[in-house]
């Protein structure tokens, strides 16, 4: 019995979160409201809902979370779509089709797809499955780079270069040691220079790898007091953007939030609601703070949000 009650209790949590990303999707596509299902544990939900209603049963024997992704890129979801490509670089799923995993990168969705990143730069580097083109290449190297919490050291990247060289038979070791240098190089300059770089990347480069390298630049300028370049992040954090990297955003939220910042409220308010869902007592805080930015004059389609949010948490916390 307990085991089923929290069962049920993670499908209630996992369906409003669902309904969260969705609506966070107000004014983006639905690349990014995948993306951000994504951090909410979307293939455990989904695959449930599609268990119980017999439209999705994994074959007797197949890892589960790789039925799902089968099932969801043959019907064109983008996020499927791209671990599935990625399956096919790597070799270690499927028997290795490059040329297929070449085929997802020339198409739209690939800016959502971190995992492909340092496969597409890797077949740019070599002329493996697409045409060479080594400045392409540094660039794709440089976004998968702004994907994680840290530059990788020597050992991440021998770790990645192996699996490459077990790929294509080409060692990327000197162009990902190069991105590694152009990174450094980024982090370099005032507060104010790193936020004016991450507005160049937002405005100049959303179809491919902006978002990504844009948060980076962004962190490392909020981590040195620039007040503007969090608000950004707290932005790009409700649009869905950087849904990867989310776990600053109380650190850069909180003191702007209690400085009087309405829309620092805002975003702290719902990451607090969004991210702990099953903890009455941080819907409580969520609570407190969306409700003094609700009575702030913000953007509409942030105070649409900040609504249906209230109301979730009213619902949540009579339960």
């Amino acid at each position: 019995m307990r085991e089923q009650n929290k069962y049920n209790h993670r499908m209630r949590v996992l369906k409003q979160l669902t309904t969260a990303c969705l609506t966070l999707a107000f004014s983006s596509t639905a690349v990014l409201a995948a993306e951000c299902l994504r951090q909410g544990d979307m293939i455990f939900y989904q695959q449930h809902i599609y268990k119980e209603t017999g439209s999705f049963i994994p074959s007797p024997g197949k890892d589960p979370n790789i039925a799902w992704y089968e099932f969801t890129a043959a019907r064109g979801d983008p996020l499927g779509n791209c671990i599935v490509a990625a399956f096919h670089f790597v070799g270690d799923i499927y028997p290795q089709d490059i040329s297929k995993a070449a085929q997802f990168f020339r198409g739209p969705n690939v800016k959502h797809c971190f995992a492909i990143f340092p496969y597409a730069a890797a077949m740019l580097e070599t002329g493996i499955g697409m045409k060479k083109n080594k400045a392409e290449a540094a660039y794709w190297f440089r976004a998968y780079l702004a994907t994680l919490h840290h530059v990788p050291g020597g050992d991440d990247r021998a770790d990645l270069v192996a699996e490459i060289r077990k790929a294509t038979a080409a060692n990327v070791g000197q162009a990902l040691f190069q991105a590694d240098q152009w990174w450094r190089g980024q982090f370099t300059g005032t507060p104010e220079s790193l936020y004016d770089r991450a507005q160049f990347f937002l405005k100049s480069e959303p179809e491919r790898a902006g978002f990504p390298i844009a948060s980076s630049l962004l962190r490392i300028a909020a981590n040195q007091g620039h007040e503007a370049a969090a608000l950004e992040l707290g932005r790009l954090y409700v649009e869905c953007r950087n849904a990867r990297n989310s776990g600053y955003i109380p650190k850069y939220m909180e003191p702007i939030a209690e400085a009087g910042n309405a829309e620092a409220m805002a975003y702290l308010g719902l990451y607090l609601s969004w991210e702990n869902r099953n903890r009455k007592f941080r819907a409580r805080q969520a609570q407190k703070w969306l409700a003094q930015a609700a009575r702030s004059d913000l953007p509409e389609d942030l105070h649409t949000i900040i609504d249906e949010e209230e109301r979730r948490i009213v619902n949540r916390l009579a339960e």
